[in-house]
């Protein structure tokens, strides 16, 4: 099987190795090398060439490159830090995974229909939409661009919304055989490619089966409401401004913004919210050849 990465973050990669193979480690670290053999002593010498910095007397200072700086061990080191995962049963991975069966903590691997958000090229259309009207329609009258930018007033409201609580934010949603949704941010440094290469070669919603491997962060409750949630906070922040000291009244103030940017910008029932690792495709060997 091979897999095609669109998005790795390494630095989690490296913190789950580092966590999880803790005496491996250590025997690097100690320079005994030596003791192990076979597949350990493999998984040593890439240990060795892993580490974030160089060991005076156990690692070569040629070998000690950081791990975000050693591109071509990135995909052996994803699989390193899943199998640790797997190994220590942190890992949960069930295709017929129902969000009733999501654990509260802990990771996940998720197979299904994969959907990327890209909320700052949304911004840029928005910004120019007339130019862009105007460069894809020139024959258009004056009088019917002015009715197609009334009915599409949306354009020039989006923006302020998305520069205060999006700003150039991507998420990714895979929705699994059960129909249950995981979504978490992407960041960009860890994309593979440029955000606008990925969706030219593979659409906003790629075709096919997609993995992602991710660490749980919410799921919400179908009797959560945002919306009631910020409702108590406000009325908690008007309470404060009749007493107490003006740092208090600031902190219910600051309450208020950011649970006005939770209903604005946080995953909601049934969807489960997740911190993205990976998320890849699984090419497998063609069964005629």
């Amino acid at each position: 099987m091979f897999r095609d990465f669109i998005y790795m973050d390494i630095d989690r990669i490296q913190s789950i190795i580092a966590q999880l193979q803790q005496g491996l480690l250590n025997e690097v670290l100690e320079g005994k090398t030596e003791q192990t053999a076979g597949k350990m002593q493999m998984a040593t010498n890439l240990l060795a060439m892993l580490l974030p910095v160089s060991v005076s007397g156990s690692v070569e200072h040629g070998r000690g490159s950081s791990l975000s700086e050693s591109r071509v061990l990135h995909d052996y080191a994803f699989e390193a830090a899943r199998r640790s995962l797997e190994d220590k049963g942190l890992l949960l991975e069930r295709d017929d995974l129902d969000r009733d069966d999501v654990p509260e903590s802990g990771f996940v691997l998720i197979r299904g229909a994969a959907q990327i958000l890209d909320y700052e090229s949304f911004r840029k259309i928005a910004e120019n939409f007339d130019k862009i009207d105007e460069a894809l329609n020139p024959t258009t009258s004056t009088a019917d661009r002015k009715k197609r930018k009334k009915e599409n007033s949306w354009a020039t409201e989006a923006g302020p919304i998305i520069d205060t609580f999006y700003q150039n934010a991507i998420r990714v949603r895979i929705t699994n055989q059960q129909d249950c949704g995981f979504i978490g941010p992407l960041i960009r440094e860890h994309l593979r490619e440029d955000i606008s290469a990925l969706i030219y070669k593979h659409g906003s919603q790629p075709e096919g089966e997609w993995t992602m491997l991710a660490e749980v962060s919410r799921i919400p409750l179908p009797g959560d409401s945002l919306e009631e949630s910020l409702n108590k906070t406000m009325a908690a922040a008007m309470a404060a401004e009749e007493g107490g000291s003006v740092s208090n009244q600031f902190d219910q103030i600051i309450a208020v913004f950011n649970g006005f940017q939770e209903v604005m910008g946080s995953v909601s029932y049934p969807d489960v919210a997740v911190s993205p690792i990976a998320v890849y495709r699984e090419i497998n060997s063609n069964p005629g050849s």
